[in-house]
């Protein structure tokens, strides 16, 4: 009486377990057909993103400019353009001054009205 399970079992699980010829043939690697090596794996190209970004933290509207905070060791360049963002909308741009300390720099406003919280990109 044990037996009977047990075979159904062991046909169950053995069914289960055969791949079909065409799926083991597609999920070999690909090579040079002369040789029969496989092609070498393609390594991802990784590019580095060199865009500054920062956020507002004042804003003096009379005398046109902003302290903003961006990331310590690389702040803009003086002179440097960078468009303003306020939830995914240009809204401003700015240009970067001379004055910076740690990760705080100024910039006058050159275009738009810019508020605290606000994201600068270089794009």
């Amino acid at each position: 009486m044990h037996w009977l399970p047990t075979c159904l079992l062991a046909g169950l699980l053995g069914a289960g377990c055969t791949t079909a010829p065409d799926a083991r043939k597609s999920n070999s690697k690909k090579g040079d057909p002369k040789t029969g090596k496989a092609a070498p794996p393609t390594a991802p190209v990784i590019s580095p993103v060199n865009a500054l970004s920062g956020r507002v933290m004042l804003v003096n509207g009379p005398l046109k400019y902003i302290v903003a905070e961006g990331t310590l060791g690389r702040l803009p360049a003086a002179d440097q353009v960078l468009n303003v963002y306020r939830d995914g909308q240009r809204v401003g741009e700015v240009r970067v001054s001379q004055q910076a300390r740690g990760a705080n720099f100024t910039a006058d406003i050159v275009q738009g009205e810019l508020r605290v919280g606000d994201t600068l990109r270089s794009d």
